[in-house]
């Protein structure tokens, strides 16, 4: 429900204020990274986007995430 979402969200533990991701996760992600593009599926606040386009050679981006309303 929306209400257990909000609830996880408010008090999930975040690794980093930016990001859930941890650095060898992102590090991880950037030496594997192919291509062009990429479409991030739940990008939340679009951290790691942000952070492909500084350390790769990507040119494309597409978050995509959800939000609820009452």
């Amino acid at each position: 429900t929306a209400n257990d979402l909000q609830t996880f969200y408010g008090t999930y533990p975040r690794i980093q204020d930016e990001t859930d991701n941890s650095r060898a996760c992102l590090d991880f992600i950037v030496r594997h990274a192919a291509g062009s593009s990429v479409c991030d599926v739940g990008c939340g606040t679009g951290f790691l986007l942000e952070h492909l386009k500084t350390h790769t050679g990507m040119t494309k981006f597409c978050g995509v995430d959800f939000t609820t309303h009452d």
